[in-house]
């Protein structure tokens, strides 16, 4: 038979998670994106990709299905930023959307209200 654990010692609540720590497992558990080919709708993976600029990528892609074979490359591009960085590069610009600027505004002057 085999014994659990014993409990874990040190601070009140040491076992839980940081929230922060949560906020990761959210993102890990998102299925990635899925990309079909455009010919025939059938799965595409992705071979390589090549990042030239922080808010740009370049992907290389092959369609799955052996009938089909098409190839290609994919342009990623980060738009807009719905939630602003903790800790921002200041090398990469990425407009505010315009509903959560609203937002921020908004807060910012409710702060110094």
């Amino acid at each position: 038979m085999v014994t659990p654990p014993p409990p874990a010692q040190g601070r009140r609540g040491a076992h839980r998670p940081r929230p922060s720590a949560l906020h990761h497992q959210q993102f890990r558990r998102q299925r990635p994106v899925k990309i079909s080919c455009p010919h025939c709708a059938d799965r595409a993976i992705t071979r390589t990709s090549k990042r030239p600029a922080p808010v740009f990528y370049e992907v290389y892609a092959q369609c799955i299905n052996p009938d089909c074979g098409w190839a290609g490359k994919l342009h990623i591009e980060f738009a807009t930023t719905t939630a602003p960085s903790r800790k921002p590069n200041a090398a990469v610009r990425i407009p505010i959307e315009p509903a959560s600027r609203r937002v921020l505004l908004e807060q910012l002057t409710a702060q110094h209200s």
